[in-house]
């Protein structure tokens, strides 16, 4: 089983298949917080979105999120100025950035979801109305 734990240990062994990708997670952009963000979403469970680090994008987590899809419902977000998601000239501070994914998450309706950011520790992220 994969969890966030060894999540870095299954991607280094797992080749990306697109057919696979293509069965079970589906492209969507948002509008949040004043900017389109691009995200991949699919699986079922609890919520966990992957967070890139800078300059990748939600194509780093590709070889994982099938696997992660099995327990989980796994949202993969194009940060602002990344990838597919608009590129506006400001708003790049930390807490612009995470207003973005607190957006995004609140409009697909999760309230409570975990984050797994690559430079970081596992963060349990919980996000109540109105803060």
């Amino acid at each position: 089983m994969v969890s966030l734990s060894n999540i870095q240990t299954v991607a280094q062994m797992t080749e990306f298949n697109p057919e696979e990708f293509a069965n079970t997670f589906k492209h969507h952009t948002a509008s949040v917080n004043g900017v389109q963000l691009h995200y991949v979403m699919g699986g079922k469970g609890d919520p966990i979105v992957l967070l890139h680090g800078w300059p990748q994008t939600w194509y780093e987590w590709r070889k994982i999120i099938p696997a992660l899809a099995e327990n989980y419902t796994v949202i993969a977000p194009d940060m602002r100025g990344l990838g597919d998601s608009s590129k506006p000239d400001g708003g790049y501070d930390k807490r612009t950035v995470a207003e973005d994914i607190y957006q995004l998450t609140k409009s697909l309706g999760f309230h409570q979801i975990n984050i797994k950011y690559p430079e970081l520790q596992r963060i349990c992220f919980f996000i109540e109305e109105g803060k």
